[in-house]
């Protein structure tokens, strides 16, 4: 018997097994490939390649390119300019503790970063299933797109904004709203340091805090779209001053 292994990391895990032979593959590391389809990339990879290690390749976007073909090259370039789509600001991203209790993780994070614009992104409840009342915060669905909320938490100027993107790329979106408190990351940043100017981004969720939670994957894409065209949209010359 034959057993593929990967660095360690691959379909034979870490073990060894007895008898037969082991055909390692971790010298097998490149990425041969780049292409592009619409919006999306795709890389080819060599079976020895480690996931943390295509991560940093593509975060750099740093590729031995030995080998490529001419459209590879291509993709190549495209994603770097993918970088260049008129985003202007810096932007800093902060997975954070104590989120729905003591939100201690999101101050901490606005605290030391001193942001101009905080966006909170987090999931709401949809109210498209029994037992459920669109009355509660708003008539949200799956497959409706992401949720911006309203509440004297979120920023209205952000909001418009949100909306300006979503329809100028036809994003869709939907609204909720809630009186005070959230329960999200966006009611501990808008009050750290002197205070911050937060919005509220939302993926509908089916079932929440249960083990058969749902969410729908066009949501995902379009949040990730509409906050991508917000980042490119705000400038040091963005008015949000909630009072002018």
């Amino acid at each position: 018997p034959v057993t593929v292994q990967g660095a360690r990391t691959g379909l034979a895990a870490a073990a060894v097994p007895r008898g037969g032979h082991i055909m390692n593959m971790s010298r097998m590391d490149a990425v041969t490939a780049l292409r592009r389809e619409g919006e999306r990339f795709y890389v080819t990879a060599q079976p020895g390649v480690v996931l943390l290690n295509l991560r940093k390749m593509i975060a750099r976007r740093e590729f031995d390119t030995a080998g490529w073909s001419e459209a590879s090259l291509a993709a190549l370039e495209a994603l770097k300019k993918a970088k260049e789509m008129g985003c202007t600001i810096g932007v800093y991203a902060a997975t954070t503790v104590g989120e729905e209790t003591t939100g201690r993780g999101a101050y901490w994070a606005a605290s030391k970063v001193r942001p101009n614009v905080a966006i909170a992104v987090d999931v709401t409840y949809a109210q498209d299933y029994p037992g459920t009342d669109p009355g509660e915060s708003g008539d949200v669905k799956l497959g409706g797109g992401p949720v911006i909320c309203n509440s004297s938490v979120a920023n209205k100027k952000v909001n418009d904004l949100l909306k300006a993107c979503a329809k100028e790329k036809q994003i869709p979106y939907q609204i909720e709203s809630f009186l005070g408190r959230t329960g999200t990351d966006a009611d501990k940043m808008h009050i750290a340091g002197e205070g911050v100017v937060t919005a509220l981004l939302s993926l509908p969720l089916r079932y929440m805090h249960s083990p058969s939670e749902v969410c729908q994957l066009s949501d995902i894409e379009h949040a990730i779209n509409l906050l991508a065209e917000l980042l490119c949209t705000l400038n040091p010359d963005t008015d949000l001053d909630p009072f002018a």
